[in-house]
């Protein structure tokens, strides 16, 4: 379609009363507007570096944090290591429409306290964004509230909390809004916490200690009729805190350690789950029970013990679970509300490891693994796929989808894609 008929074709949609929605613009935390990681719009199926390219923008640094958009800007963080074992942290916008850069922020240099995993890297969170400020989490390494000109609004300094990791895996875990509270959570084998902040000003509204080890794994919040719980999984315990206070409303044990999969959940059904060698797990809890106070095991529907994902969180989409084994593209899919096993081990094309989340979109689901290829099936019971690509860089930060583009960051840079 030509430029001329495109502008053409919105012009008679907005005359006729169709307008892009707010949500399409807008994937304000890496699993998008509801934390589901689904999306309105109806971005590509087909692509490659040659087709259906609309723009593609060179980063520097490392970095695995998902970018996350609202209006034209597209935010994201990126670790420049210096020579002398320091560490410069950035925060960048860049136009969705052209994938200019807008601006860059230097938050911090700092020197490096701690080893991290070779596939891992200092900027592996993801921003947040409300539309008016956009909030950088860099770990042990700060907190930075920043507004759309990229101006520090405020920041804290986190390593006043201490960090062990004694299997040098490094930090990830990503920060969640909810209205006006900015809920962080600090999980390692030292002070761990959750500590619940206002957004606009930085003043802490409560913080609860967590006897918990290190873990890489986002909040969520789920809104019940008694009470609004914030959602963290744990080894020694997965939990709901009242955002209000922090009052622990429930804690159900059963998951195994190194948690680093994001809670989800559809119809007031959750999906809790971890996969670490030898630690698979997947729950499935009545969110309705745990808000009415009933005996947590009691809340709990069905849970699989094997083949498990281990860094990519299960896809929750009308009704089925869809999930893969450890970090191989191994996909299975169970009824969200039993359990039972639609199909398993399904191997589209020649993918390899993953650990990017998938996303959902017009009926399907896109599974990017760490070597730029991606698979789209047809979400559904029986196993279809509809398409493999393929870009040349390495991809493990999740891909996003704003109106009806597709958004994928590499390791070099970030691509958006558009029939």
């Amino acid at each position: 379609m030509t430029t001329f008929k495109k502008h053409l074709l919105a012009l008679l949609l907005l005359s006729l009363g169709f307008q892009v929605s707010a949500q399409e613009l807008h994937w304000p935390q890496w699993r998008g507007p509801d934390m589901n990681g689904i999306a309105k719009g109806n971005p590509p199926i087909e692509w490659s570096e040659s087709k259906n390219i609309k723009w593609k923008t060179n980063i520097p640094g490392e970095g695995l944090g998902t970018p996350v958009a609202t209006g034209d800007l597209i935010f994201f963080t990126s670790a420049v290591r210096q020579s002398n074992n320091e560490v410069a942290f950035y925060a960048y916008a860049i136009n969705r429409k052209d994938g200019k850069i807008q601006w860059q922020k230097k938050l911090t240099q700092k020197e490096s306290h701690a080893k991290i995993h070779a596939v891992n890297t200092y900027a592996s969170a993801s921003c947040i964004t409300d539309g008016e400020y956009v909030i950088a989490f860099l770990g042990s390494y700060g907190l930075f509230c920043l507004d759309m000109g990229g101006n520090i609004i405020w920041k804290k300094d986190y390593i006043n909390y201490g960090f062990k990791d004694p299997y040098a895996q490094g930090e990830g875990s990503s920060p969640f809004l909810y209205k006006d509270n900015l809920i962080v959570v600090y999980d390692h084998d030292g002070n761990s916490n959750i500590q619940v902040f206002d957004v606009k000003t930085g003043k802490s509204r409560w913080m609860k200690r967590r006897n918990e080890e290190i873990s890489w794994a986002t909040p969520i919040v789920y809104e019940g009729k008694k009470y609004t719980h914030i959602i963290v999984p744990g080894h020694k315990g997965s939990i709901g805190y009242d955002i209000n206070n922090g009052a622990q409303l429930w804690r159900i044990s059963g998951l195994g350690s190194s948690i680093i999969t994001t809670p989800s959940f559809e119809d007031d059904i959750l999906i809790l789950n971890t996969g670490y060698w030898g630690g698979d797990k997947m729950q499935a809890l009545d969110l309705k029970k745990l808000d009415a106070g009933v005996n947590p095991p009691s809340a709990l529907l069905w849970e699989k013990n094997h083949s498990t994902p281990y860094v990519c969180t299960p896809q929750i989409y009308d009704g089925k679970v869809y999930y893969i084994d450890h970090n191989r593209t191994s996909i299975s899919c169970v009824d969200l509300y039993t359990g039972k096993e639609y199909y398993s081990g399904q191997r589209p094309g020649n993918l390899g490891n993953i650990y990017a989340s998938p996303i959902v979109a017009d009926g399907h689901i896109y599974f990017l693994d760490r070597r730029g290829r991606c698979a789209v099936i047809e979400a559904g019971g029986s196993f279809k796929t509809i398409s493999i690509n393929a870009l040349q860089d390495q991809t493990d930060a999740s891909p996003i989808i704003v109106e009806d583009k597709l958004i994928i960051r590499g390791h070099n840079a970030i691509y958006c894609i558009e029939d």
